[in-house]
């Protein structure tokens, strides 16, 4: 099985669980009733609604996994710069600009 179909079914199965889950977690719980049940009964009220969205979600997620791979590809084809190896300028710049903010939150005047 392709790995971006297996990471966009695993986001449909969470977003599935989460979106019944969450709810029930954020109201005031005084009932007597386990969890469970009103993570049923908010799946059954909402079950369209959810399947829906995380079907979407699940597209979406193999199509940026599909694009980015590409994206990666053609970037470095035209600019000639691989994004896997930086170059090592790119992390001298990085650790000036935090060496000058570490020195800056030192001496107080941006606190």
């Amino acid at each position: 099985m392709d790995l971006y179909i297996f990471f966009a079914l695993i986001t449909v199965l969470l977003n599935i669980v989460l979106s019944s889950t969450i709810p029930v977690l954020l109201q005031n719980y005084d009932s007597n009733e386990p969890i469970i049940n009103d993570m049923k009964k908010i799946f059954n009220n909402n079950k369209q609604l959810i399947i829906s969205n995380s079907i979407i979600l699940g597209i979406t997620v193999y199509i940026a996994l599909h694009i980015a791979n590409k994206l990666e590809t053609k970037f470095t084809d035209f600019t000639g710069i691989p994004l896997e190896n930086p170059d090592e300028g790119f992390y001298n710049d990085i650790k000036i600009h935090q060496a000058a903010g570490a020195l800056v939150r030192l001496s107080g005047v941006y606190n």
